[in-house]
């Protein structure tokens, strides 16, 4: 497991893993379609998640699949043009993405503890800070570092501190020294930054206020800037680093007609859709009722599920030859499609490489002139193991309404599909795209809370025998933060 792997870990004990549709369960898929950066994995027990320890998840474990991000305290300017030209400092612990059960002031003094024993930790950033449940005292998880530079994939220290005295400390066994780059001849922190702001610009969203940030009483929405896709780049050519789930294709969807929302109440309903929408044949499973949620689901949904045998349903071992569980879930309130999952034995999700560019924008425009009813326009992505569909008002993009569409990697056929956590209907008013940040001052914002930074990262190789290393730039976490594009506000 990665850094961002192993954070999410510390995290686990304060959820209630339960089984439902967004286990995708991809088990008896080959290792290649259980790919870290599916975000199929990342959305649902997004949901899950936030509502037992008020936080949005966003990052992705590539074993559990479990995602984390906190929503920390936010940061007030006073004005957006004043907020982007003159940003106010952040201090490196008020930039730690993931905090749990423990105060500023403790993990002030755990990381002065840290850096008194390793002065080399001293202007490092620690991935998170927690309550160690047998000591009482602080859990810093940090990056190990090489030649002084931070280290990515799963090297990382853990110090626990207690009354301001090291207790503890634990870290991954790393590969020698041979296999890390030597840190010279590479592009200055200026024009690294210049280099990737071209490659990875921010880009304007539509969030839901309500479940993502402030918790208001009525549900409002406002515009953000966030990077759309967050990579690195090479620290000394400044171009991307390439990645197993790099973009295939992307473009703009323009949706005509006038499509009808479609509802489903009743299995029978649900039935006829996975028959006539998705050619799913349902002979041989039994229908199983939808096992009792816990609020960690929040109660939002429904599920109509199918299964050769009601035991593998939310099971998490892999189906053998033969079995099979077919999901439906609907929203509760409006009994709009959330989700879908065809899981069986030896499923193989992707996009295969033969396949013309034409035909996979066919199959993605037909999902979404179907399911974004009342929408006039979708932006998609094309990865290697699924299609991102995001529709777009105003010339941004609506977050609360991504979809991540899977496909069988030999036969083009849609083997589930996953809305992300809050469904914003198409008939909502949106903000005007007017009187905002420009982007150049977003970035200003954006970049003095997530700094650019140089880091080794594990481009090849998923063991310490063959894993090698890129020095790189990328800011320093990908938990965010988001810009309000009209107050000038720093979300975390």
């Amino acid at each position: 497991m990665d850094v961002e792997e192993k954070t999410s870990l510390m995290a686990a004990y304060f959820c209630a893993a339960s089984g439902s549709i967004g286990k995708w369960q991809h088990q008896a898929a080959p290792a290649a379609t259980k790919t870290a950066n599916n975000p199929l994995f990342r959305s649902r027990n997004h949901s899950k998640i936030e509502r037992k320890v008020s936080m949005v998840f966003h990052r992705i474990r590539k074993n559990k699949k479990m995602v984390v991000l906190l929503i920390a305290a936010t940061l007030t300017l006073p004005s957006p043009v004043l907020a982007a030209t003159n940003p106010a400092p952040v201090s490196i612990l008020d930039r730690i993405p993931l905090k749990i059960d423990v105060s500023q002031e403790e993990i002030k003094k755990a990381y002065e503890a840290v850096v008194q024993r390793n002065p080399q930790y001293k202007g490092i950033a620690p991935q998170s800070a927690y309550r160690d449940k047998d000591t009482g005292g602080v859990n810093l998880i940090l990056p190990q570092l090489v030649n002084n530079i931070p280290l990515t994939s799963s090297y990382t220290v853990q110090y626990t501190v207690r009354n301001g005295s090291i207790t503890e400390s634990y870290s991954q066994p790393k590969p020698d020294g041979s296999r890390f780059p030597k840190p010279d001849k590479i592009l200055t922190p200026e024009e690294a930054l210049k280099a990737y702001k071209a490659q990875y610009p921010l880009e304007l969203y539509y969030y839901d206020d309500y479940d993502f940030f402030r918790k208001s009483p009525a549900r409002k929405h406002f515009l953000g800037y966030f990077p759309w896709n967050f990579r690195s780049i090479d620290a000394k050519t400044g171009k991307p680093i390439s990645y197993l789930d790099d973009i295939l294709q992307q473009g703009r969807i323009v949706l005509t007609g006038s499509a009808q929302k479609t509802t489903v109440k009743s299995p029978k309903e649900a039935e006829q859709i996975l028959r006539e929408k998705f050619n799913v044949d349902l002979k041989g499973l039994t229908y199983v009722p939808d096992p009792p949620k816990g609020a960690d689901t929040y109660n939002r949904k429904t599920r109509y599920i199918w299964a050769t045998a009601p035991g593998l349903v939310d099971s998490v071992k892999p189906l053998k030859s033969g079995e099979r569980v077919v999901e439906l879930a609907v929203f509760k309130d409006s009994q709009e499609i959330a989700e879908f999952n065809e899981n069986r034995y030896n499923r193989i999700d992707g996009i295969n490489g033969s396949d013309d560019e034409s035909e996979v924008k066919k199959r993605a425009t037909d999902f979404a002139k179907w399911y974004f009813a009342g929408e006039k326009e979708v932006f998609y992505a094309v990865y290697p193991h699924y299609v991102q569909l995001v529709p777009v008002r105003n010339g941004a993009k609506l977050h609360d309404r991504t979809v991540y569409l899977n496909m069988d990697k030999y036969s083009g056929k849609t083997n589930g599909f996953f809305s992300d956590l809050t469904m914003t209907p198409a008939g909502d008013s949106m903000p005007e795209c007017k009187n905002v940040l420009t982007r150049e001052q977003a970035e200003t914002l954006y970049f003095q809370n997530n700094p650019l930074t140089l880091i080794y990262i594990a481009t090849r190789g998923g063991s310490n025998q063959d894993v090698t290393f890129t020095l790189g730039y990328r800011p320093e976490t990908d938990e965010g933060p988001i810009i309000d594009a009209v107050t000038g506000e720093v979300l975390r």
